[in-house]
């Protein structure tokens, strides 16, 4: 199942303080973080999610590989573009207050494949339900 994940402005808001306080801890050597924007973008459907530097932990920091969501490219490069701003968390977000010569966070969306075994786990009416009630979310058909 293909899913489509939206970063809005209101989700860079709610995580602008991602890695300030708790949320972010270190697992296997990466920064693992649940209130990331990516994190925050898929509560809908995965009310325990991690984020890592590459994939997105469906169930917590502990779900097993299998489960783990590969995030795109796009998704990455935004990941380390909010990072780059964690000595202004205004930036993250206000295009008014952003640094001289870079520019602040905009809304973006991408896709990824969600593993049968972690759609299995949820239930498909559970998913469908959640995605149609997610301002954030969206199934892609293919």
């Amino acid at each position: 199942m293909k899913l489509e994940i939206h970063i809005t402005k209101e989700v860079l808001e709610k995580s602008a303080m991602c890695g300030f306080y708790p949320g972010t801890r270190q697992t296997e050597g990466n920064n693992v973080s649940e209130n990331c924007a990516v994190a925050i973008a898929v509560r809908d459907i995965f009310p325990d999610a991690a984020i890592g530097p590459e994939t997105i932990h469906t169930f917590g920091t502990n779900c097993p590989y299998y489960m783990k969501i590969t995030m795109p490219l796009e998704a990455r490069a935004m990941i380390m573009q909010f990072d780059n701003f964690r000595n202004s968390t205004d930036h993250r977000y206000n295009k008014e207050d952003a640094i001289a010569g870079r520019k602040a966070m905009e809304p973006m969306s991408f896709v990824v494949d969600v593993p049968d075994v972690v759609i299995d786990k949820i239930g498909i009416n559970e998913v469908h339900e959640a995605v149609k009630n997610s301002s954030t979310l969206k199934l892609v058909q293919t």
